[in-house]
C-alpha cells in the first residue's frame, strides 16, 4: 500500500511540535524546582526552658536564617499553643498566635522572643509547634512552610497553696480556716490576688491579715522567692447534721493587664451531729411526694445529746411553699402568719423549760395541700413544700464555743404534677376540617360519623412517655381520618378496637398557658336494634398516663366515655341523640 505524502508531512510536524512542548515543560519544571530548592534555604530553631512552673512566665525563642539565594516574600510566624498555655496579654482561649515578618532577605538572621505562661495541668508535657510560611521570588503565589516542635515539661505551680479547714464543726460554732502560700519558684511575683469562695451559709467574722475591701479577697503585692505567708479566716456555719460545705481558694496573677489563674485549692468540712438534735418527718414516709389536696402530717422530734441540762429551749418550724393551705393548719404551736412560722416554747410545750441530758420529745401539726396549682406564667412549675426546723437553748455545754446550743433540720418535699385528658365528640364539626355523614338523629342499621377530640392539659411538671388509650364501643369503627397539633397522632388496632396516642414529652403548663395538645379522629357508628330508644355508646373511658420528670412518679388520669348524647356538641339537641328506628 502506497503512503500518503500529505499525511506523512503533518505527522512529522506534530512529532516535532510535541518534542518542543516537552522541552519547554522540562525547562519550566527545572526552573520551578531550582527556585523551590532556593526557597528551602530557610533554617529555623525553637529554644526555651526544659521545664517551668505553672504561673511562671517564660520565653520561647524562634531563630531563623535565610540561607537561600532569593528573598523569602511575605513571611509569617505562627505558634500553635497546647491547651493550658497562654500568650501573655492574650485571651486564655487563643490557641494560635500569628505575627507578620515581612520579606526575609538573602542571608538574613533574625530572632523572635515569645512570652508565655502555663496556667494548669501540672506534671504534664506540653508541645508547641512553630511555623514560618513564605513565598519565593519568581514562583507566583506558591507558599512554603518550615515547622519545628518544642516540648516543655510542666511542674507544679510557682506558688504553692494549702488549705486546712477542720474536718467537722458544730452548726453555729466558731471555727478557723488556714490558708498557707509559698513562692517555690525563682520568680519575683507582684500583683497576686487570693480569693476564697465561701458557701452561702458561712458567716464571716474576721480574718488575719484583713482582706482588701471584700471579706474574701487578699492582695499579695510582692512575693519574693521562698517567701511565704498564712491567712486565718474565722466564721460560723449554720447547717444540718452531716451536710458538707466546700471552700474554694483561687490564686491569680496580673500580667499585661490580664488576670490569669495560677493555683487553686479546695477544702471541705462537715457539720457534726448537734448536741441538741432535731428531725422532721412527713406522713411516716421517706422520700414522700405530695399530691394536690393531700393531707400532710408533720412530726418534729428533738433529743438532748449534750450530756448536760439545757434550759428554756425554743423550737420553730418555718413553712415555705405556695401550695401550703394555711387555712387548714392544725397545731398547738404559736403561729405567725406573716412569716408562716410555728413556735413551741415552755408556754405551749412545758417540757421545753428544761431538757435533761438524754431527753427526747416531739411535736406534731397538720396542714393540707391546696387543690389547685397557682399557674399564671410558663415558668410556674416544679412546686416544693419546705419545712425548716430549728431548736435552740441559751445553755451552752462547757466544751462548745458557740453563743447558744442549736440544732437544725430541713425537709423539702416535691409536689407531683397533674395531667388531664378530655374526650369531646361532635356530629357537626366544620372547624375540624372533617365532614361527618349519616343520619341525625342516628337510626338503626344506618352508619353515622362523628369526630372525637382528645385534649391534653399538663400542669406543673415536665412529663415524658405519655400514653392515651381508649376502646371503641361495639358497632363503632375507625375511618382512618386523623390529625393532631403534635408531631404524633393516634393509631388504631382493629383487632382490639383500641386507639392509642403516644407522645414523647409534654412541657409543664401546656394547655394551662396556651393551647392544649389536641388530636382529632373520625369514627363511624351503626346502632343495632337493641339500642333503639337509647343513646348509643361511642367510646369507652379514656385513660392517660405519664412519667413526671420532677417528682419521678407516674401520673394518671381519665375521662369518662361518651355516647350519642354528645354533651359538648352545642349544634345539636342532646335529646335527638336517641337512636330511632
Amino acid at each position: 500500500m502506497s503512503s500518503n505524502p500529505f499525511f506523512a508531512k503533518w505527522t512529522r510536524r506534530f512529532f516535532w511540535l510535541a518534542i518542543a512542548a516537552l522541552i519547554i515543560t522540562l525547562i519550566g519544571s527545572g526552573f520551578f524546582i531550582f527556585q523551590y530548592l532556593q526557597s528551602r534555604g530557610l533554617t529555623m530553631e525553637v529554644t526555651g526552658p526544659a521545664e517551668v512552673n505553672i504561673g511562671v512566665p517564660f520565653e520561647l525563642i524562634v531563630d531563623f536564617n535565610n540561607q537561600s539565594k532569593s528573598v523569602l516574600k511575605n513571611a509569617r510566624l505562627s505558634l500553635s499553643l497546647p491547651d493550658g498555655a497562654v500568650m501573655l496579654g492574650a485571651s486564655e482561649n487563643q490557641r494560635i498566635y500569628g505575627e507578620d515578618l515581612g520579606d526575609i532577605g538573602v542571608g538574613s538572621l533574625a530572632r523572635k522572643s515569645l512570652r508565655l505562661v502555663i496556667i494548669r495541668d501540672e506534671n504534664t508535657l506540653k508541645r508547641f509547634t512553630a511555623y514560618i510560611s513564605h513565598g519565593a521570588s519568581g514562583i507566583g503565589q506558591a507558599r512554603f512552610e518550615e515547622r519545628r516542635d518544642f516540648d516543655l515539661r510542666v511542674k507544679e505551680s510557682g506558688v504553692s497553696l494549702d488549705m486546712t479547714p477542720p474536718d467537722q464543726v458544730l452548726s453555729g460554732e466558731k471555727f478557723d480556716i488556714k490558708i498557707s502560700y509559698r513562692n517555690i519558684s525563682l520568680e519575683n511575683f507582684s500583683g497576686l490576688e487570693l480569693q476564697l469562695d465561701y458557701p452561702a451559709s458561712f458567716a464571716f467574722e474576721s480574718a488575719n491579715p484583713k482582706p482588701a475591701g471584700a471579706n474574701n479577697v487578699w492582695e499579695l503585692k510582692n512575693l519574693a522567692p521562698d517567701s511565704a505567708g498564712d491567712i486565718i479566716i474565722s466564721g460560723r456555719l449554720i447547717g444540718q447534721e452531716k451536710s458538707v460545705f466546700n471552700f474554694n481558694a483561687k490564686l491569680t496573677m496580673n500580667v499585661a493587664g490580664r488576670r490569669y489563674l495560677m493555683n487553686q485549692k479546695s477544702g471541705s468540712l462537715a457539720v457534726a451531729p448537734s448536741p441538741l438534735g432535731i428531725s422532721v418527718f412527713l406522713n411516716e414516709q421517706e422520700n414522700y411526694v405530695a399530691q394536690l389536696g393531700g393531707q400532710l402530717v408533720y412530726v418534729v422530734s428533738y433529743q438532748n445529746n449534750s450530756g448536760v441540762g439545757l434550759a428554756d429551749a425554743v423550737m420553730k418550724v418555718k413553712l415555705t411553699g405556695e401550695l401550703f393551705d394555711f387555712n387548714t393548719l392544725q397545731s398547738n404551736a404559736n403561729f405567725n402568719s406573716t412569716t408562716n412560722t410555728l413556735t413551741w416554747n415552755a408556754s405551749n410545750m412545758p417540757e421545753l423549760r428544761v431538757l435533761s441530758a438524754g431527753d427526747t420529745g416531739l411535736a406534731t401539726f397538720q396542714i393540707r395541700v391546696k387543690d389547685q396549682f397557682p399557674i399564671k406564667r410558663l415558668g410556674d412549675k416544679n412546686y416544693h413544700l419546705k419545712a425548716e426546723a430549728v431548736i435552740d437553748s441559751p445553755t451552752v455545754p462547757y466544751y462548745l464555743s458557740a453563743g447558744k446550743t442549736t440544732g437544725l433540720a430541713e425537709l423539702d418535699v416535691k409536689v407531683a404534677g397533674l395531667i388531664k385528658i378530655e374526650t369531646k365528640v361532635y356530629f357537626r364539626d366544620a372547624a375540624s376540617g372533617l365532614l361527618n355523614r349519616g343520619p341525625w338523629p342516628p337510626r338503626v342499621n344506618q352508619p353515622t360519623q362523628y369526630t372525637v377530640h382528645w385534649l391534653i392539659s399538663n400542669y406543673a411538671t415536665d412529663v415524658r412517655n405519655v400514653e392515651v388509650r381508649a376502646f371503641l364501643e361495639s358497632g363503632v369503627s375507625w375511618t382512618a381520618q386523623v390529625k393532631s397539633n403534635n408531631g404524633s397522632s393516634p393509631v388504631y388496632n382493629d383487632r382490639t378496637q383500641e386507639i392509642v396516642w403516644l407522645i414523647n414529652e409534654i412541657p409543664a403548663t401546656k394547655g394551662i398557658v396556651g393551647q392544649p395538645l389536641e388530636a382529632v379522629f373520625q369514627i363511624e357508628a351503626m346502632p343495632n336494634i337493641a339500642q333503639a330508644g337509647n343513646y348509643q355508646p361511642l367510646i369507652k373511658e379514656t385513660s392517660i398516663t405519664a412519667f413526671d420528670k420532677f417528682s419521678e412518679t407516674r401520673l394518671q388520669n381519665q375521662a369518662v366515655g361518651v355516647s350519642s348524647f354528645l354533651p359538648d356538641d352545642l349544634t345539636v339537641s342532646q335529646a335527638k341523640g336517641i337512636v330511632g328506628q
